[in-house]
């Protein structure tokens, strides 16, 4: 350690509590992440924020600290400051969920740590007691989607993929300066185990060599085999989380199409047994179940599987298709059978996110019930291509919002008077 901050003492460590607290500021990430939304380069603060604050080229990048504090950026902190939630989506996580977006340290670690990360830590904790809009501090948590390489189709999946190439080289040469800074290095995809220059990231040696830096991904396990867990042994990890969708082959197989059930499971199981001996340090084992057409009536089981391993169950509505519509009451009642499995199984973060799905049915209903109609009217493939062109334009949004709103009122109204007839 830097001998200018040869002790870390324990108020300085109580005082990072912030990070994951709700006092202050609603939610914290954009004191703490910048995020790379898309493998074309907008940044954001988080998953859940609808706006970008800013765009950079990978081949041509530059300084991501220009983006850090962008008008835009400064205006999503000011709104959080005064408690307006109109930058972020209704169904953000952050709503119901504890935060954890410091994933935090043992207290002897500190004293080992450089002190450019330590005076940078304490430096957003009192940006967030401070409620600053216009920050000084770098981030902690960057989150990076490097490209869209992906080695199987999932059905659910409306990701335009590649299946091989490479991403410029300079694009993690600019992100090496923040390394020294970072608390957490998440990198998404497609497969990030696909990727060779995502591959080159998680194992590079700045990585391996930052004492303080938990590395976070999230895999389809496929690529998972026993060399890739060994070279996963000399790295901090964070959050790892599979996306399963599956618990049967003739289901999973079906969802996930290219992978193959008992060897995604064979290489689940020997990443628990690493966990569980101790050889791989990782803070968060979780997984992803995207709620479908196929897979509804395994949400039970997927519960029991999880808790089986012992990782984190997490499951989502799936998005930008109609499938559900006709059976949206049968998934309702697996999903509630799901959350008593989990109240007795004791999985609270499990619970907290199947009740997030429970509440959200009936705003999705109502959303299927409107695209049927669209549909009905204009075709699938030509509502798909505006939604996708809507969701970029603000006022596009609203006035189809009023207009899908006034479809349904009439829907509704026809039915009513053909009750009565």
């Amino acid at each position: 350690m830097n001998p200018a901050m040869t002790r870390f003492t324990h108020d300085q460590i109580e005082s990072l509590n912030v990070l994951n607290s709700k006092d202050f500021v609603p939610c914290t990430y954009p004191w703490i992440r910048l995020t790379e939304k898309n493998v074309a380069g907008d940044y954001t603060f988080c998953a859940w924020i609808n706006k970008f604050i800013g765009h950079i080229d990978k081949n041509n990048m530059k300084d991501l600290l220009t983006i850090w504090n962008s008008e835009r950026a400064i205006q999503i902190r000011h709104d959080l400051i005064e408690r307006n939630g109109t930058s972020c989506q209704n169904n953000c996580k952050v709503r119901n969920y504890m935060l954890d977006t410091f994933l935090g340290y043992e207290d002897h670690e500190y004293e080992t740590f450089d002190s450019i990360f330590l005076e940078n830590l304490l430096s957003v904790a009192r940006s967030i007691t401070e409620r600053s809009a216009d920050i000084s501090c770098k981030p902690i948590t960057l989150a990076l989607f490097p490209s869209n390489i992906c080695n199987i189709r999932c059905r659910m999946c409306k990701m335009e993929k590649k299946y091989d190439g490479d991403v410029n080289p300079q694009y993690f040469e600019e992100i090496k300066s923040f390394i020294p800074y970072l608390h957490e290095l998440f990198v998404a995809g497609g497969e990030p185990f696909s990727c060779r220059t995502t591959r080159n990231i998680i194992f590079s040696d700045e990585v391996k060599k930052c004492n303080h830096l938990y590395v976070s991904t999230i895999t389809n396990c496929t690529l998972l085999n026993e060399d890739i867990i060994e070279k996963l042994t000399d790295i901090r990890l964070g959050r790892v989380v599979f996306s399963i969708d599956g618990i049967t082959p003739g289901v999973y197989n079906k969802i996930r199409i290219g992978a193959d059930f008992g060897k995604v499971l064979a290489n689940l199981r020997r990443f628990i047994a690493y966990r569980d001996s101790g050889a791989l340090k990782v803070k968060i084992t979780g997984s992803n179940f995207v709620i479908q057409s196929l897979n509804y009536h395994e949400l039970e089981g997927y519960i029991e599987f999880c808790h089986a391993l012992n990782i984190r169950a997490s499951a989502s509505l799936i998005d930008g298709s109609t499938e559900l519509f006709s059976c949206i009451l049968d998934v309702q009642r697996h999903v509630e059978k799901a959350i008593q499995r989990a109240k007795a199984l004791r999985m609270d973060y499990s619970l907290t996110s199947l009740e997030g799905v429970m509440q959200k049915i009936p705003a999705y209903r109502d959303g299927l019930r409107k695209r049927v109609i669209m549909e009905n009217l204009f075709g699938e493939k030509n509502v798909a291509k505006a939604k996708d062109l809507f969701e970029k334009h603000e006022y596009t949004k609203r006035f189809v919002k009023n207009f899908l709103t006034g479809l349904l009122y009439c829907d509704k109204i026809i039915a009513r008077l053909n009750d009565k007839n």
